[in-house]
């Protein structure tokens, strides 16, 4: 067995229409239940040229578990290798093909979840995150089922209970957010058809703003001189933008607001650094905003088993909520 290590995230569901519940006291996970058996496969949704289709749907410790998986049609798959006499690079392509050599499609992407009620645990990928589920679930749901009038479910990032607890009887003082203004990675160049072996891998190096730090330089009109300047240091990266404001709630609901309004501002950016300073001196950090660990699933052959990881993030939710971490 081949273990690796995956994030497990918490998101809280809700299914408004801006303001007013919409529900109509069903929660997500009876919803999608009644939407898999009212919709005929495949439950494919294409968004431009790739296609999100729901790949797994079962039931595990009291969740409703699945897989949604993203492919493109006709996507070729890039190969190496490496001889072994002379040490010779080859590179090329080829169509997939399943182990009886029948053509399939190339499996890019994919989000594993598990739901109970109205609380859902993912484990996400780079190209498909828990606003992508929410997408899909809308379309599902909404759209094709056909299961709510009005109303858009949402996936969010809610605070830890350890937050929530530090906002008892005591106000906010201040708020610090601050981010690298430059964001930088190194990616390798696929070889095209025909071209001729590699001794040395391609690579490109890229660098690029942040949008939040750039945003905020273009609003105090500073942008153009840093920028310019920063192109001048040895290393732009080290560049950092940081805001530290002094505000005092009035209440606990403007407490609360400002609270998740946080959660939901570092769920879109994983990067950026935040700091609530509250009147007792005590401080909540931007992990206790939002509620994640890890949890180790079988990954055979170096690709992850669905039904470890659905079983893993059924019992990660349990915990979670047996814990009393959600609030």
């Amino acid at each position: 067995m081949s273990l690796r290590v995956k994030t497990a995230h918490y998101r809280k569901c809700s299914i408004t229409d801006g303001s007013n519940d919409c529900s109509s006291g069903q929660t997500l996970q009876d919803l999608l239940t009644a939407a898999h058996k009212t919709c005929r496969p495949p439950l494919e949704l294409q968004v431009g040229f790739k296609r999100i289709v729901l790949t797994l749907l079962t039931e595990k410790k009291n969740c409703i578990c699945g897989q949604i998986t993203c492919y493109e049609k006709g996507r070729k798959i890039p190969l190496v290798d490496v001889d072994a006499k002379n040490g010779e690079v080859w590179t090329g392509t080829a169509l997939p093909n399943d182990s009886d050599g029948k053509p399939r499609q190339l499996q890019e992407h994919s989000l594993h979840f598990a739901i109970r009620e109205n609380h859902v645990a993912v484990i996400q990928s780079v190209a498909l995150q828990s606003e992508d589920l929410a997408f899909f679930l809308n379309w599902l749901i909404i759209s094709t089922a056909k299961l709510i009038a009005k109303g858009t479910i949402s996936l969010d990032n809610v605070p830890s209970k350890v937050a929530m607890d530090k906002l008892k009887d005591y106000n906010i003082r201040g708020i610090k957010l601050s981010e690298d203004l430059y964001h930088r990675w190194t990616e390798a160049v696929p070889a095209t058809e025909g071209e001729r072996p590699r001794k040395r891998k391609k690579q490109i190096h890229h660098i690029k703003t942040n949008p939040w730090p750039l945003s905020v330089l273009n609003s105090m009109k500073v942008e153009a001189p840093i920028l310019e300047g920063s192109g001048k240091k040895t290393d732009p990266g080290s560049i950092k933008v940081q805001i530290d404001v002094s505000y005092h709630s009035r209440s606990e609901k403007d407490a609360i607001s400002v609270l998740m309004g946080m959660a939901s501002l570092i769920d879109s950016n994983d990067s950026l650094e935040t700091e609530i300073r509250l009147s007792n001196k005590t401080v909540i950090k931007g992990d206790e905003l939002r509620i994640k660990s890890d949890i180790h699933v079988d990954c055979p052959s170096g690709c992850i088993s669905p039904d470890d990881a659905v079983s893993k993030l059924a019992e990660w939710l349990e915990v979670q909520l047996k814990s009393r971490k959600i609030v």
